[in-house]
């Protein structure tokens, strides 16, 4: 994979993270901090 390739896959996964963490991930522990707050 040449860096190119790599560099537009690591653009999608954060794109993807930003979308799970924006999401009430309370299941998951991410949304700790979020739910402090409401």
């Amino acid at each position: 994979m040449d860096d190119i390739q790599l560099c537009k896959e690591i653009t999608r996964l954060k794109k993807e993270l930003h979308k799970l963490v924006s999401l009430p991930g309370r299941r998951k522990g991410l949304g700790r901090f979020s739910g402090e707050q409401r």
